[in-house]
């Protein structure tokens, strides 16, 4: 039986009555219909359990029928299918001890039958009041439980506008997410010329870079067992977030998905907050009339470089250029001519390098060149690259006055020469100092050619001051015929046999023969990163390339009684001249680094040829 329209206006509660007794089912839905109750009846067990198991009551009123006629199974059976449904149980005065049963195992109260009104009214007005209640109370800890989750949540995503390095906060986003949502997995890609590109990837699991398909709402896999969550500011898409793997069990769930959205939501505003930073930065963190940035960008974007190149075991190289003589070029010429020739050096060094490099004005007449992904080795070949775009314009010239702009340079690689902006430069300044005592500096050479320089060092009747400047990081010495290639040979087997390092040796000689042979062994090794170049005089066997080198052959009559050897690496270098004199030869050795830097140049320079190193 079922309310009127009437007497549902005023409806109360739904009740169940259970009871083999059609008079009694009447009875008690006479008493409590009129005092807006629903009333539904059922007089046997099975009907009840399907009623039971497929809707809803605030109270259930049964006999002992339902429990075999024990309270305690009664109590027990009626629980479990009603849930949080309040329990009453009809007794008759032979079964005062059941309903004890019964109350003991969860029952709210027993009645005897016949029902009194009265009592009958009371008990259910004050079993409802209490179910009442104790739904608002679990409806009130639900909704607690639900804000504080809530507030968890936010409070996880709070750090994420706290960061403004991209590569630290693209790290976050997915150790955040990750944890939220219990997942093994994160991989971020950002929005980039129109398309998806990985950025940085969290777990263990082996995952694809390929950015997947994906909508304008965060969703689920079809299987579950990912999760996707765009990252969208307004209409404008910043990047994606996919997790995979969830810890502890088979899918992810509804709720991890709702958590996912609330923490994409503070991960789209924080990384679009970074990336129109750094817009801003490029555009307007420049030199005034360079192309230069200024030093509090560049001091930024250095950290940055270095925290990833410490976390994902990246090499980043730093060249300092210095224009050693900028107080006599500021003290004979205008500011202005300064200034411009400074911006011309800035903007002709800027076409030899790559789009990632950055040069910023450290102060006058000084800069640094950051090279993201260099090592030590492609710091010198960046080096080289900027001295052979420089010649012939670092020159400052008037109506009256010429005057040449000396420019010297010298880098450190990090992390593992160092880690930080000062220890850097520290390094670098030492390199400066060195590379000021070196021969070519102290005796005008660096313009002279590569023959010119050999004759200089070897002639018998050559300067004597070049001589004594040449004492300190080389030496003069006489070998008998045979001891220069045998010298050059425990040189170069030696380097060859160390940690492997990336490098390349340059040997000039009329016969090429012997250093072939024995050098071959070495440079057929599949970990050999040292390229090995010799140039001899044309003849029978100079084009024969051995393993792993490269013949080079020039009709050069110098090299019949001259020979050379020139080894550079990332960690070494060494050049030995030798002119024969009479039956041995007269040498000249050196350790000096911009020296055979250097000679390497000249030499190329003089043979028109370039060596792929």
């Amino acid at each position: 039986m079922t309310l009127n329209p009437t007497q549902q206006n005023i409806h109360k509660g739904r009740l169940l009555v259970i009871d083999a007794d059609h008079q009694v089912r009447l009875d008690v839905e006479s008493i409590l219909l009129p005092q807006g109750y629903e009333v539904v009846g059922s007089d046997s067990w099975p009907e009840a359990r399907q009623l039971l198991q497929s809707e809803n009551f605030d109270l259930i009123l049964s006999d002992l029928q339902a429990g075999q006629g024990q309270g305690e199974a009664t109590a027990k059976t009626l629980l479990a299918l009603g849930g949080s449904s309040e329990v009453l149980v009809g007794v008759s005065p032979v079964q005062i001890q059941e309903g004890r049963a019964a109350l003991y195992h969860g029952a709210t109260a027993y009645l005897l039958q016949p029902y009194d009104r009265d009592e009958l009214e009371t008990l259910v007005d004050r079993s409802l009041y209490r179910h009442a209640e104790a739904e608002s109370h679990l409806r009130l800890n639900r909704e607690k439980s639900e804000l504080q989750r809530s507030q968890d949540v936010l409070l996880s995503c709070l750090p994420l506008l706290q960061v403004d390095d991209l590569d630290r906060l693209g790290d976050l986003v997915l150790d955040t997410m990750m944890e939220l949502c219990a997942a093994e997995t994160g991989i971020l890609w950002l929005t980039g010329a129109g398309e998806l590109s990985l950025h940085s990837m969290r777990g263990l699991s082996a995952v694809g870079a390929i950015a997947p398909e994906t909508s304008a709402v965060a969703n689920l896999s079809d299987d579950q067992h990912a999760l996707s969550v765009p990252l969208v500011v307004g209409a404008r898409m910043i990047g994606l977030v996919r997790l995979e793997s969830a810890v502890g069990r088979e899918i992810f769930n509804a709720e991890d998905l709702q958590r996912a959205d609330t923490a994409g939501t503070f991960a789209a505003v924080a990384l679009s907050a970074v990336l129109r930073r750094q817009e801003v930065e490029h555009n307007l963190l420049r030199a005034p009339g360079s192309q230069a940035y200024n030093m509090i960008f560049f001091r930024d974007h250095l950290e940055k470089e270095l925290y990833a190149a410490k976390r994902y075991d990246r090499k980043l190289s730093l060249l300092k250029v210095v224009i050693v003589n900028y107080a006599e070029l500021t003290a004979r010429f205008h500011d202005r001519q300064v200034n411009d020739a400074g911006e011309m050096m800035v903007t002709t060094i800027m076409t030899v390098l790559r789009d990632p490099d950055l040069i910023c004005s450290l102060l006058p007449g000084q800069f640094y060149i950051l090279l993201p992904e260099t090592d030590s080795w492609g710091a010198l070949m960046a080096q080289r690259r900027i001295r052979k775009a420089l010649r012939g314009q670092l020159l400052i010239s008037d109506m009256k006055k010429n005057l040449p702009i000396r420019m010297q340079m010298r880098s450190a690689t990090a992390p593992f020469e160092a880690t930080t902006l000062p220890e850097l430069d520290q390094l670098i300044e030492s390199r400066l100092t060195t590379l000021r005592s070196s021969l070519l500096i102290r005796c005008q050479l660096e313009e002279a050619g590569f023959w010119k320089v050999v004759d200089n060092l070897l002639a018998p009747t050559g300067p004597q001051l070049l001589r004594k400047a040449a004492k300190g990081s080389a030496a003069f010495l006489s070998l008998a015929d045979g001891e220069f290639t045998a010298l050059g040979l425990v040189v170069c087997q030696e380097l060859l046999a160390a940690v492997p390092v990336r490098g390349v040796i340059l040997w000039g000689s009329a016969d090429l023969t012997v250093p072939r042979s024995l050098l071959s062994p070495f440079l057929a090794t599949p970990e050999m990163r040292t390229a090995l170049y010799l140039l001899g005089a044309t003849g029978p066997t100079a084009g024969v390339d051995p393993p792993g080198g490269v013949t080079i052959s020039v009709g050069d009559e110098s090299l019949r009684d001259h020979a050379f050897l020139l080894c550079l690496g990332e960690d070494y270098a060494y050049a030995l001249l030798a002119r024969r004199s009479g039956d041995g030869w007269h040498a000249f050795h050196s350790n000096d680094g911009y020296f055979v830097e250097n000679m390497f140049v000249k030499v190329q320079e003089q043979y028109q040829f370039q060596a792929q190193i």
